[in-house]
């Protein structure tokens, strides 16, 4: 959602009731008389598209007040209103603030109208590439997960299923940009498009690669990377996949900085619950699987196996129910296969139903593939959050990544 409004800061109230007086006609303008209280103003009431501020102020002056602005709400176009006719403090500001326009004080209405005019249109565009971006990186991937689901279903499936493990894992532990983690999960697998299906079949089972399998099979992480890396601003979530099969090293990365760190943090949470996933395709029981992860903890964050553990028992507890085709709807996770009357599998245990997946299990029935039916799904989870503690982290937009 946009907004026009226009917050104008300083100490001097007489000047605040001018430009109100002036420019509200023309404007939405809002004002405060120091920096603490237009962050707060900004905190409860949301960004604006320009904040105008007085250099000289008690308190936050106006350098710190627009560069933490710009850490607020990077949108936002930052404007300087000073007294000051020295090239040293306006260079300050427009460092520290990345200003728009610097203006000297006293400031006549008619040349700041001109000013936040321009600032209107900047800002508008700046919302406009932001959006165009957005859009780009949305139809992108999901351009990717298409093909992927049409070219490779077992690989859709199992990234899919290891998508919803990775976001649940991310909720519980309170991780900062989870969404970063739960994209790599959805593309990981986008590099074993060029896999043959003989190759993922042997390892859905668990059986043992031959020599040229296994090399081909460890370099669907670096083409998935490639392909991934491609798509402008998914540098990061292109590195995690890269490192989704490398085993979490705590002491290695002890001397690595703190980037390469927080990388290899987040890949670990892909490869556990990729390797969790796997023990599960293998023919084990969820909690035997999670139990026998937390038993052998080396290559892994133990704090994300202890997560997976209370996840797998939770969902263990929560139960199952037998419906019809007909009452299958998005959000349900599937607690085993869906199956044709053959024993052909058409939607693997641990799916989340998407619209999509509806739509392909409607046509099927449609062009005459008998499913079977009741479907077994867990029972709806039930999410409790005691008071004061965070609720789930929820999976923002892909505008946050532009």
């Amino acid at each position: 959602m946009t907004t026009n409004r226009i917050l104008i800061v300083d100490d001097e109230s007489t000047v605040l009731d001018l430009y109100q007086l002036e420019l509200g006609s023309e404007f939405d303008i809002d004002t405060t008389e120091s920096g603490e209280a237009a962050l707060a103003r900004l905190v409860e009431h949301g960004p604006c598209a320009i904040v105008v501020a007085d250099m000289h102020m008690p308190g936050m002056n106006g350098t710190e007040l627009l560069r933490r602005v710009q850490e607020l709400h990077h949108e936002t176009v930052r404007m300087m209103l000073t007294g000051d006719d020295q090239q040293a403090v306006a260079i300050e500001a427009i460092n520290e603030g990345q200003i728009f326009r610097f203006l000297n004080k006293p400031c006549p209405a008619d040349r700041l109208a001109k000013a936040l005019r321009e600032g209107l249109t900047q800002y508008r565009l700046i919302r406009a590439e932001k959006e165009l971006l957005a859009n780009t990186l949305n139809g992108s991937i999901n351009l990717l997960v298409e093909i992927l689901s049409i070219v490779n279903p077992l690989a859709f499936g199992r990234a899919t299923r290891v998508r919803r493990i990775v976001q649940k894992l991310c909720n519980r532990l309170h991780v900062e940009n989870g969404w970063e983690i739960s994209i790599a999960a959805m593309l990981s697998q986008i590099g074993c498009v060029s896999l043959p299906d003989l190759v993922l079949e042997k390892v859905r089972r668990g059986e043992k690669l031959m020599t040229d399998e296994a090399k081909l099979y460890a370099s669907h992480p670096q083409l998935g990377h490639d392909l991934v890396s491609k798509i402008p601003r998914l540098n990061r979530i292109a590195d995690i996949i890269a490192l989704q099969l490398v085993p979490y090293d705590s002491d290695k990365l002890a001397s690595k900085e703190p980037e390469e760190r927080d990388l290899a943090m987040r890949a670990d949470f892909l490869r556990s619950a990729l390797d969790y996933d796997a023990s599960i395709s293998h023919g084990r029981r969820p909690e035997q699987a999670a139990q026998a992860m937390f038993n052998r903890p080396c290559g892994y964050q133990p704090r994300v196996l202890r997560a997976l553990v209370e996840i797998v028992n939770e969902e263990r507890d929560r139960g199952s129910r037998d419906i019809s085709l007909g009452e299958l709807r998005e959000g349900m996770v599937l607690k085993e296969d869906i199956v044709d009357l053959s024993g052909a599998v058409l939607i693997t245990k641990g799916h989340e139903i998407t619209e999509w997946l509806l739509g392909r299990l409607w046509h099927q029935k449609a062009v005459g593939r008998l499913i079977c039916e009741p479907i077994r799904i867990f029972n709806p989870e039930k999410v409790s959050v005691a008071p004061n503690e965070p609720g789930p982290v929820a999976e923002p937009s892909l505008a946050a990544i532009v």
